[in-house]
């Protein structure tokens, strides 16, 4: 019985620790230092991180409330997405020495 609860409030938990993540990450990438910012990490997290909201979209498909924030965050990483080619351009590793 404890099992299934675990498995029943597992996907909430995910949904959860991806909306935390990306809210942290997202304001560390906003408004933290340009140069600690590791352009293929972010593009990893941020890949990550839409499909996690993806299948968590998918999944929450009889609970609304849950699927909406689901939603309403991957829109938000996928507004973010539009930047990653800056962040690699700005934050490039061979910028930094030289310019």
């Amino acid at each position: 019985k404890r099992l299934q609860g675990l498995s029943t409030l597992s996907p909430y938990l995910k949904l959860y620790d991806a909306i935390v993540e990306f809210e942290t990450k997202n304001d560390r990438w906003m408004n933290g230092p340009f140069l600690e910012i590791d352009p293929d990490k972010v593009d990893g997290d941020v890949g990550n991180l839409w499909r996690t909201l993806y299948k968590a979209e998918k999944t929450f498909t009889d609970v609304p409330t849950a699927q909406k924030m689901a939603q309403k965050v991957k829109s938000k990483v996928d507004d973010f997405k539009e930047h990653l080619p800056l962040v690699a351009a700005l934050c490039n590793p061979g910028l930094r020495d030289r310019h």
